[in-house]
């Protein structure tokens, strides 16, 4: 029987969560923040902004910056819960019991 992952794979329609580049503000500077929204069926969860410096590669390469930006937050946000689940993980296991072990010399025991 073929082995299977206890976690799903990232897909397209694998839930209905989505993240979607929702606002530019350029500054004065030419340095760039790009606001990502976060949403549940299209129902705002929240949103993430990611500040971006002008190299003067244009503002293509800045929103390919800001999605590296995105993507490296998302990342650790994915450490830190995987983090919290081994901790919780280690909570509900049960302790191990106690091996007891035999003495290799058992006339020791007796009195």
């Amino acid at each position: 029987m073929p082995e299977i992952e206890d976690r799903l794979l990232p897909s397209d329609g694998l839930n209905n969560y989505n993240v979607f580049l929702a606002r530019l503000e350029i500054e004065p500077q030419g340095s760039a923040q790009f606001t990502f929204s976060l949403t549940h069926s299209m129902m705002p969860l929240g949103e993430l902004v990611v500040p971006v410096a002008s190299h003067g590669q244009g503002l293509d390469r800045m929103a390919v910056e800001a999605h590296d930006g995105l993507l490296d937050i998302l990342r650790q946000l994915m450490f830190r819960a995987d983090k919290a689940r081994s901790n919780h993980l280690k909570m509900a296991e049960p302790p191990a019991p106690a091996s007891i072990e035999e003495p290799e010399d058992k006339e020791s025991l007796l009195f």
